[in-house]
């Protein structure tokens, strides 16, 4: 286990960054990561009247992503750090957090999700790529499970956050309240998080389909590859200095370069 308090500052973190990567690197058994890491790893872990920047949750989340970790599950408030102020000057922010490897967040899943997963340690074929093919079918049924429990709401959820960030402006409009500016912050935070939800599975789900299409030379992959093409590509371009239209390739690749290079130097 790896106990954490971080620094205030963003340059004095980063020597945590690189201590708790090299500690993964190492480490070949059930880790865990837990404390004050003073930093936020999405842009939801802070309320206040400043929003949230990339640079904030840059360092965190690559961090984060390099050593393989998944975070914990929680109770209770989900800000675990306030100043005390009032109106406006209120800021609550999520700074404490618990982070586990692939080892030790396999036993967890099990019992968050109330299922056995014991098929992931079964050993079910000698060829190890059969092998993982075999548990993957096996656990297919848990996977479902977990869709139905977790996303199968998605567009309900994207619906309501609407609605409800729809009422709060409308509240606003006929009585401004700071409370409201705070309600309609979460408001559009829940919204932005269900959003990117919605379009990690569809992602997932585009991805399936050219999987199992793509390969087949049919109608879809045809006109996949025709749509790429066209968005691509830049046939033609009015050139600055003399009006004309360009079409050829060389033409228009040295008016891009000219035209960028011309803004070099300049405000």
């Amino acid at each position: 286990m790896t106990v954490v308090y971080g620094f205030n500052t963003v340059e004095e973190r980063r020597s945590l960054w690189s201590s708790l990567e090299d500690i993964a690197q190492s480490t070949n058994c059930p880790w865990l990561v837990c404390g004050d890491f003073n930093a936020m790893l999405v842009t939801a872990d802070r309320q206040s009247s400043h929003p949230v920047t990339f640079n904030e949750v840059k360092d965190f989340s690559e961090c984060i992503n390099s050593t393989l970790s998944n975070e914990l599950q929680w109770k209770g408030a989900y800000y675990t750090w306030r100043n005390k102020q009032k109106g406006g000057e209120r800021v609550n922010r999520k700074i404490d957090r618990a982070f586990g490897n692939h080892d030790w967040m396999g036993p967890c899943y099990s019992s968050t999700y109330g299922v056995s997963m014991n098929s992931s340690c079964k050993q079910l074929d000698k060829d190890p790529m059969q092998n993982i093919w075999n548990k993957m079918k096996a656990m297919r049924h848990i996977f479902r499970q977990l869709n139905q429990k977790e996303f199968r709401v998605t567009v309900g959820k994207i619906d309501k956050a609407r609605e409800d960030l729809q009422r709060i402006q409308t509240a606003m409009k006929g009585n401004y309240d700071d409370s409201l500016l705070i309600e309609e912050r979460e408001a559009l935070m829940n919204l932005e998080k269900w959003n990117l939800i919605e379009e990690s599975i569809l992602k997932q789900k585009s991805r399936a389909q050219w999987i199992q299409l793509a390969d087949s030379n049919s109608k879809y992959f045809a006109a996949v590859i025709k749509d790429r093409t066209q968005r691509k590509q830049i046939k033609e371009l009015k050139a600055l200095k003399h009006g004309k239209m360009l079409t050829n390739p060389n033409d228009l690749k040295q008016e891009i370069i000219s035209f960028y290079k011309g803004l070099m130097g300049s405000s």
